[in-house]
């Protein structure tokens, strides 16, 4: 009897210590490096100090962080660090709920966004009803634990939940959404075939961008001055209106930059103004033709909502305009034609956070 009244006992306590074991067992979070190590290796960090265990991409096998991939790592979330100072949250709950969050980085915000992305992570897996493994003291240098001393505290307030806003005021409640709008503005030099010559272009668009790297926009370049084509019978003033669509596709490049490339249909409109030598008369007249175009672009992001774009353009013009003097050909406009351009975009809202 006093055997099996030990063995009970035994029993029992080896159960208590399997249970606080998995009660303390660190949850498992994915990291995916998109090309800034610099911010992934400071997010790592911040993890390990938070008390999580980090896998790496390779966990994935290649998929996607989703509900069924997170599932199959047994990971409670995934972070995505994308090359211009982006990071996404993909975050499952207890019951198997998913959803997302997006973050950028601030201008000035370098040091603190690590620590703000892993703060934010926590408080979503808190709200979601993760219990999270508590953090233990460092035990190493007596620098480490001086740096300690004035490190921001990870842990949860003492009702036990901490909330979005607590992480960081004024976070989303609801998940991202997943595309941006910019508006671009620039300067551009266009020359054609055909000999109207050299023209300067103010560049304006609009762009549509989805998280995925495809876009869906338009772009005007307008006159800023006017081409003369000279010949004895008189002379013409040119200008050229080029009114494109497009679709685009972009991905990081090392850093802060992307790399972009472009194509679409559009339009080219070349009002005409003749100055005639008599006995020519001159009068006024338009052109117009469509254009086909491809666009290759480097842009660099310099903020949350701001970045700046250089792109090398060429195009091809059918059918092709013709400026003629007495029935003779002066001057033409294409086929081919080329533009180098410089942009600065903004993105609308110029906000941190991005909520659907």
């Amino acid at each position: 009897m006093a055997r099996g009244t030990s063995l009970l006992a035994l029993g029992f306590a080896l159960l208590t210590w399997l249970g606080s074991a998995r009660a303390e067992a660190p949850l498992r979070v994915l990291v995916l490096d998109q090309g800034n190590p610099a911010l992934a290796r400071k997010i790592r960090a911040e993890g390990r100090y938070a008390g999580f265990a980090l896998l790496d991409a390779a966990a994935l096998g290649g998929e996607a962080p989703d509900a069924a991939g997170l599932a199959r790592t047994g990971a409670a979330a995934a972070i995505e660090i994308s090359a211009h100072e982006q990071v996404r949250l993909y975050l499952t709950s207890s019951e198997g709920a998913y959803s997302q969050v997006s973050l950028e980085q601030r201008a000035g915000d370098a040091e603190s966004f690590p620590l703000r992305v892993i703060e934010q992570l926590r408080a979503r897996l808190v709200d979601l009803g993760w219990a999270l493994a508590s953090e233990s003291a460092p035990k190493e240098s007596a620098a480490t634990s001086q740096a300690d001393i004035v490190r921001p505290a990870l842990s949860p307030p003492a009702s036990g939940r901490m909330s979005v806003n607590d992480a960081a005021a004024g976070a989303p409640s609801s998940a991202p959404r997943a595309w941006r709008f910019w508006l671009q503005g620039g300067l551009s030099v266009l020359d054609a075939a055909g000999g109207v010559g050299v023209m300067a272009q103010g560049v304006l668009g609009a762009q549509l961008e989805w998280d995925a790297g495809w876009g869906l926009g338009a772009l005007a370049l307008l006159p800023l001055s006017d081409n003369e084509v000279r010949k004895s019978q008189g002379e013409a003033d040119v200008r050229l209106y080029l009114y494109l669509l497009r679709a685009s596709y972009s991905r990081p490049l090392a850093g802060a930059w992307r790399w972009t490339a472009a194509a679409g249909p559009g339009l080219a409109l070349l009002p005409l103004t003749a100055d005639a030598q008599a006995p020519w008369i001159g009068k006024t007249d338009r052109l117009l033709c469509g254009v086909a175009h491809l666009e290759l672009g480097i842009a660099r992001q310099l903020g949350g909502w701001l970045r700046t774009s250089a792109s090398l353009l060429a195009g091809l013009s059918a059918p092709r305009p013709v400026v003629s003097f007495g029935g003779e050909e002066a001057a033409a406009w294409g086929h081919w034609f080329g533009a180098l351009s410089l942009r600065a975009e903004v993105a609308l809202p110029p906000t941190e956070e991005i909520s659907r």
